[in-house]
């Protein structure tokens, strides 16, 4: 039985609109967030076509803006991951394990998470590459509605443009539930019946509490419906472990009685392998 070793670190600094996830425009909050990371992972070849790989996960990220989204976090997971053939061209069929916890500012947020993703990849010729997932995930923290529990489908194609610069394309689908945030007008505005009486029912029974994240008086609560994801991504290579990838990401949110925002991510990373 082989076995390696990596490690690898990351620094991220991401522009994000509607970071708030707000459903009226006039409260979208609009912030940077920094994130230092760092992960390790086992690799044990358990045969020729079949390896296990087991490791851990940990992040610092802050939000100075809304200082109460600043969090640390760490995770660990085992995925195993299955050859088909011989060559570059062989497809892989992986499956992940995942748990984690993490602490934020805001310790209501406090909590932990547990993951499940399945995936197949392949390589078509030697610049393009496609790979599918599914996933579930749950997350549980110390105040209702911060828990969340999504199931996902995505797809992603990736072309190595030379051997430095590589591009992704990505879409996916999630159904489950999201947290949102509103100013006090505005959720007293649907919650009293202001927008009609299929908006206030709705409000009414979604889980809420009273949270001063984006301001004074603001209303965190959570939403359940399905969310439309897609991505862009420009990674050039520095060196022969070290990349500079550019992501732009979308995220479409619709929920119950025509609830419904968008958010935008612009990320720059530096990520080195150790």
């Amino acid at each position: 039985m082989g076995q390696d070793l990596s490690s690898s670190g990351g620094l991220t600094a991401a522009w994000n609109d509607n970071l708030s996830h707000s459903a009226l425009a006039a409260d979208e909050r609009t912030a940077e967030v920094y994130t230092a990371s760092g992960s390790f992972d086992q690799r044990f070849s358990l045969t020729r076509d079949l390896a296990l790989l087991a490791g851990g996960t940990a992040a610092l990220e802050t939000c100075p803006r809304y200082d109460d989204l600043d969090r640390v976090s760490a995770g660990a997971h085992a995925e195993l991951r299955k050859k088909f053939g011989l060559g570059p061209l062989a497809p892989v069929l992986s499956l992940d394990l995942g748990a984690g916890g993490a602490a934020f500012r805001d310790s209501y947020r406090d909590g932990w998470s547990a993951d499940v993703t399945a995936g197949l990849a392949k390589r078509v010729n030697d610049a393009w590459r496609v790979a599918v997932k599914a996933d579930w995930s749950r997350q549980e923290a110390r105040q209702t509605v911060y828990d969340c529990e999504n199931r996902g489908l995505s797809a992603e194609t990736s072309w190595d443009v030379t051997d430095r610069w590589q591009v992704a394309l990505g879409v996916g689908r999630e159904w489950g539930q999201q947290e949102a945030s509103a100013s006090w007008n505005a959720w007293s505005y649907r919650y009293y019946g202001g927008a009609g009486p299929a908006v206030a029912n709705y409000y009414g029974q979604v889980p809420y509490t009273y949270s001063n994240t984006f301001g004074p008086g603001w209303v965190a609560y959570r939403v359940t419906g399905h969310a439309d994801l897609g991505w862009l991504s420009l990674a050039p290579a520095l060196g022969p472990d070290t990349a500079l990838p550019l992501r732009y990401e979308a995220v479409e949110v619709y929920a119950g009685a025509g609830t419904r925002y968008i958010s935008h991510q612009l990320s720059l990373s530096l990520l080195h392998r150790f």
